[in-house]
């Protein structure tokens, strides 16, 4: 005989996992995309014990395997979902957010990614230059990374130029037998 399945339980971690994945996600949003795009000491002990915290609440252990299936299910739900509705992906990821334009700061979206000048020093440094005036816009992106676009780019094209007198060798050359 199968045991039976308790459902009312099992609607309740359904219920418990919406309720924590929904809190968790909106507290990240509040915290800002830089949360998410380099997670430092801070945000990793907080979702640590947020996880904790949460996790022994949501499944009791007479649920057992039946009940973090569900909790587990419920959780692919929910991302499947924000990945297939843009109203929630758009609302979650937001958009790009020039920080900085024509090598000038934009000082109103600076401050409102809770970001300063420093932030696009380092930017700089980690492209290799002393200023973030050499470029031409700096991006925070979706993810929390920020990227930029120089002014004048100094590297060379990748292909070479080819002379009317010679063809351009582009690719691999075939292995010599």
């Amino acid at each position: 005989m199968l045991p039976s399945i308790p459902w009312p339980a099992l609607g309740t971690v359904v219920l418990k996992v919406s309720f924590v994945y929904w809190f968790m996600m909106l507290g990240l949003k509040c915290l800002g995309r830089r949360a998410f795009g380099q997670m430092g000491p801070q945000e990793f002990i907080l979702i640590a014990i947020l996880a904790k915290i949460m996790g022994d609440q949501i499944i009791t252990h007479e649920m057992g395997i039946l009940g973090n299936i569900t909790g587990g299910l419920t959780l692919f739900f929910y991302v499947a979902l924000i990945e297939r509705v843009p109203f929630l992906r758009r609302f979650l990821q937001g958009k790009p957010i020039p920080l900085l334009q024509s090598g000038l700061p934009i000082a109103e979206n600076l401050k409102r990614s809770h970001l300063s000048e420093d932030d696009l020093k380092r930017v700089a440094r980690e492209y290799g230059f002393e200023s973030y005036n050499v470029f031409q816009v700096i991006i925070l992106e979706q993810d929390g990374r920020l990227t930029g676009v120089l002014k004048h780019s100094p590297i060379p094209p990748l292909l070479p130029i080819a002379q009317p007198h010679a063809p351009a060798r582009i690719g691999r050359q075939p292995p010599v037998l």
